[in-house]
């Protein structure tokens, strides 16, 4: 049914992202120390991610005026196509190719973007609507808002666990250039089905 469709799908988002999350918190550090140093690579990673928190808030509101529906779509069109873009760029980069650290860390940005507003956006959908379908399954008079919290949580440690070993696997066949355009790639397939589905994904 439209009620349990959303759960699915904005589970399989948070489950994607979450990993996305643990990949860049602890293999891309790698990445990034190749495009600067060991010392600012964690620098990068904040500089990244600082323009993602500016607009989160920004994002919700959006998302409330156009639909959520839209502003979803959008994130993970931003989030696969920069991660593709992003393989393509690194094909190959050495430190020597500094123009290209520039689009590369402009390209991470963006991804950025989508990412930390898509997944806030998931994320509270994800959490209302499991707390509405527990309550209606429960019989309950009111929502009880604390019923996602451990659902939510087994979200976030299978992603953890997904993100180590099948990031570290996927690394070690493709390398970073292959990975970002095969994760890219799984993202944008994630959008094909959503707008195909979208007329049965109540939210």
């Amino acid at each position: 049914t439209p009620i349990y469709l959303v759960i699915y799908w904005t589970m399989s988002l948070v489950l994607i992202f979450w990993f996305w999350d643990t990949f860049a918190s602890t293999f891309l550090i790698e990445f990034l120390a190749k495009i600067g140093s060991e010392k600012t690579a964690y620098i990068l990673l904040a500089f990244i991610a600082i323009p993602a928190l500016w607009l989160q808030e920004l994002a919700g509101r959006l998302a409330e005026k156009i639909g959520i529906k839209t502003v979803a779509f959008f994130w993970l069109w931003l989030s696969g196509l920069s991660l593709i873009a992003m393989g393509f760029v690194s094909i190959g980069y050495g430190t020597e190719f500094w123009p290209r650290a520039v689009v590369l860390i402009g390209l991470a940005i963006v991804n950025s973007i989508g990412y930390a507003c898509g997944m806030a956006l998931w994320q509270n959908q994800f959490l209302d609507n499991y707390n509405k379908i527990y309550a209606k399954t429960m019989k309950l008079q009111e929502i009880d808002s604390n019923a996602s919290a451990w659902p939510m949580k087994i979200l976030q440690n299978a992603a953890n666990v997904i993100g180590l070993v099948l990031g570290g696997v996927i690394l070690w066949l493709v390398n970073y250039s292959g990975f970002f355009i095969l994760f890219g790639i799984v993202i944008l397939s994630v959008l094909a089905w959503s707008i195909n589905k979208k007329d049965s994904i109540s939210v």
